[in-house]
């Protein structure tokens, strides 16, 4: 396995491994940054993703639904997610692979750039945190699934 991860700085930071990775990552439709809409169609409730890549403050950014695609693919997880859970104001996408590794998304219905499940940052629009889902539970699961210990 080969990663390369761009730090905000503009450092990029390439990774080796012989295991797959795993990986989880947290959205909110209310997020300017991630460019979600949520469809309420009846009851299937599928947050959709206006694009593949969107501009955001003048860079080009791939859509979190397309990054997570494109690592599912590169730990060997097939291009569609192998299990969707569909609650009332949140969305869980996983694809794994044979070795038990696995890529994560979760969307919200509500919320925006804030920790799901934390304070976020008072009188700034766009920085309201979901009370769909608590990050740090759903990330304490994630991180005893896969230690290396």
């Amino acid at each position: 396995m080969h990663a390369s991860v761009k730090h905000p700085t503009g450092k990029i930071f390439h990774c080796r491994s012989d295991a797959s990775v795993s990986v989880i990552l947290h959205c909110h439709v209310g997020d300017p940054a991630t460019k979600y809409v949520w469809q309420d169609v009846g009851a299937k409730n599928d947050p959709v993703c206006r694009s593949d890549s969107f501009s955001y403050k003048g860079k080009w950014y791939n859509s979190p639904e397309t990054g997570i695609k494109v690592w599912a693919g590169k730990i060997g997880c097939a291009q569609q997610p192998d299990t969707v859970i569909k609650g009332a104001c949140a969305i869980m996408k996983r694809w794994s692979n044979r070795s038990g590794a696995e890529a994560i998304l979760r969307i919200t219905a509500k919320g925006g750039h804030a920790w799901p499940g934390g304070r976020g940052i008072l009188h700034i629009p766009h920085f309201e945190p979901s009370n769909c889902i608590n990050a740090n539970e759903l990330m304490c699961k994630f991180f005893s699934r896969h230690s290396t210990q």
